[in-house]
């Protein structure tokens, strides 16, 4: 845990101080983004990625203080789910594809909670996403 939110092993955060050093870092998460081949699909994403941007910016007040606003945005990058009879996988590509659905379907539930369509507390334990 990490200011009381679970953190996964291997994730980091780095602060920066130009949209280039931004831009280097996603072209970094890409990089390290595991990709594999289906029939459907040559560049098929085996997993998720999650880029948050903080940015803060501080402004001087008359009397000396600091004003500082801060915005955040998400962006999040989901594998696409799969039908097991059109992608052909098989090995470890099929139970890739097995835990992505079961990802996908976990976070679909919680969204439908959260917006409401179920009248139920979201199951965030029914996944470890």
């Amino acid at each position: 845990l990490r200011n009381g939110v679970f953190v996964a092993d291997g994730l980091s955060e780095i602060s920066v101080s130009s949209p280039e050093e931004i831009e280097a870092l996603l072209q970094r998460g890409l990089e390290s983004r595991k990709m594999a081949a289906t029939k459907m699909n040559p560049n098929s994403s085996r997993s998720h990625a999650i880029f948050t941007i903080t940015v803060e910016s501080t402004i001087k007040r008359p009397d000396g203080s600091d004003f500082v606003r801060q915005g955040k945005l998400n962006m999040v990058d989901l594998a696409g789910s799969e039908r097991m009879s059109k992608t052909e996988a098989v090995g470890q590509q099929k139970i890739e594809g097995v835990r992505i659905n079961m990802s996908l379907l976990a976070l679909g539930s919680v969204i439908s909670s959260l917006a409401g369509v179920n009248k139920s507390l979201p199951p965030y334990r029914d996944s470890v996403l």
